[in-house]
C-alpha cells in the first residue's frame, strides 16, 4: 500500500510536469467541500451511508446507493464553520427498471473574508499594526455538479458511478476540476446492507489560474447497515490516501443509529473521528419528508456547532400542488 501511494504521487507529479501545468500540490484534507453537500439525513448518522433505507442524495456517499422510488426532489441547507459559511444543494432523482439516476447542484459560500495583504502599516516589537481602512473583503465560492447513475446487477447487488465537476473561486484566484466516485452495494431482505465505495477513484484534480495543480487522492470506505425492529445501525470505516505513506493516511470511523419513535418521527445520532457528535431527527408528514441535523465539529470546550435541514418530496406531489393553484 505504501508503494501504491508513492506511485500515485509520482505519477501525478510527472503528469503535471509533462503537461506544463505548473506545481503539483497533494492536498491531504480529503473531500471536505463535497462532504458538506451530504444531506442532513446522512450527516445525522455520523456521515455513514443508510444502505437499507436509502435517503435521496445518498449517492454522494456511495454512487450505488440510490433512492429508487418515484421521481423526487431534495432541497438541503447547511451552515459550516459555526455559521461562517453556508452550503446549499438541490438533487433530483428518478428510476428505470434496472437503473437509477440523479443530478445535483451545490453551492458553498464563505462570505466576507478579510484581506489584510494591503493593510500592513508597520511592524515593530509588538507585532503587526494594520490600517483598518485598507482591509478589503472577498468571498470563497464553490459550485459543484453531480451526475450519478446506478445499475442493478442482481436483485441484491447494485453498482454505481458519480461524476462531479466543480468551480472554485477565492478572491481573484479561480480553479476548475472534476472527480469520479464508484461504489457497490449489497442488500439482503431489506434488513442488511453492505457497501464499498471509492471516492475520487480517479484523483480529483483542480487546476488554478495561477498555474498550480491541486490533487485530492482517493478515499476508500466500507459500510454496514442493519435493521432490528424499529432500530437501525449504520457503521463504517474509511481511509483517505495522503500520498505520504500507509501509516500517514487519514483514517476515519463512522457510526450512526436511528430509532422510529412513532410512525412519522425518527430520532438519529452519530459519531465519527472528525465529527464527534451529530444529533438529528426526521419527520414524515404525508408525502413530505424533513431532516434536521446538529453537528458538533470538534472536541474542545468552545465547541462550534453547525446545523442543517433538508426537505424532499416526490415530484408528483409538487405537480399536484401546482394543479390545485390553477384557477
Amino acid at each position: 500500500m505504501q508503494f501504491i501511494s508513492k506511485f500515485v504521487s509520482a505519477l501525478l507529479i510527472l503528469s503535471g510536469f509533462f503537461t506544463n501545468l505548473g506545481a503539483v500540490n497533494i492536498v491531504n484534507y480529503g473531500n471536505t467541500i463535497f462532504s458538506e453537500a451530504i444531506s442532513p439525513g446522512n450527516a445525522s448518522l455520523g456521515g455513514a451511508s443508510s444502505l437499507i433505507d436509502p435517503i435521496p442524495g445518498g449517492y454522494l456517499l456511495n454512487p450505488a446507493n440510490h433512492f429508487s422510488h418515484e421521481p423526487n426532489i431534495l432541497f438541503s441547507y447547511r451552515n459550516i464553520f459555526s455559521g461562517m459559511g453556508v452550503s446549499r444543494t438541490i438533487n433530483y432523482s428518478w428510476s428505470g427498471q434496472r437503473y437509477n439516476y440523479a443530478v445535483g447542484l451545490m453551492q458553498r459560500v464563505i462570505p466576507e473574508i478579510s484581506n489584510t495583504s494591503d493593510a500592513l502599516a508597520y511592524w515593530d516589537s509588538n507585532g503587526p499594526h494594520l490600517d483598518y481602512t485598507k482591509i478589503s473583503k472577498f468571498d470563497d465560492k464553490t459550485y459543484g455538479l453531480f451526475l450519478s447513475g446506478a445499475m442493478m446487477i442482481t436483485s441484491d447487488i447494485s453498482i454505481g458511478i458519480t461524476v462531479k465537476p466543480m468551480i472554485h473561486k477565492i478572491d481573484q484566484s479561480s480553479a476548475w476540476g472534476a472527480g469520479i466516485d464508484a461504489g457497490v452495494v449489497y442488500q439482503k431482505n431489506n434488513n442488511l446492507g453492505l457497501g464499498v465505495s471509492i471516492r475520487n477513484i480517479l484523483p480529483f484534480i483542480k487546476k488554478w489560474n495561477t498555474g498550480n495543480l491541486e490533487v485530492i487522492l482517493p478515499e476508500i470506505s466500507g459500510n454496514l447497515s442493519y435493521r432490528y425492529k424499529k432500530a437501525q445501525l449504520h457503521t463504517g470505516v474509511s481511509t483517505h490516501f495522503t500520498g505520504l505513506s500507509l501509516s500517514k493516511n487519514d483514517n476515519n470511523y463512522l457510526v450512526g443509529i436511528q430509532y422510529s419513535i412513532y410512525q412519522n418521527i425518527i430520532a438519529k445520532a452519530g459519531s465519527s473521528r472528525t465529527v464527534p457528535l451529530s444529533l438529528g431527527f426526521a419527520l414524515n408528514i404525508n408525502k413530505y419528508h424533513v431532516d434536521y441535523v446538529c453537528l458538533v465539529d470538534d472536541g474542545t470546550e468552545n465547541t462550534p456547532i453547525s446545523h442543517g435541514v433538508s426537505i424532499w418530496m416526490e415530484l408528483d406531489n409538487i405537480l399536484a400542488g401546482m394543479d390545485r393553484l390553477d384557477p
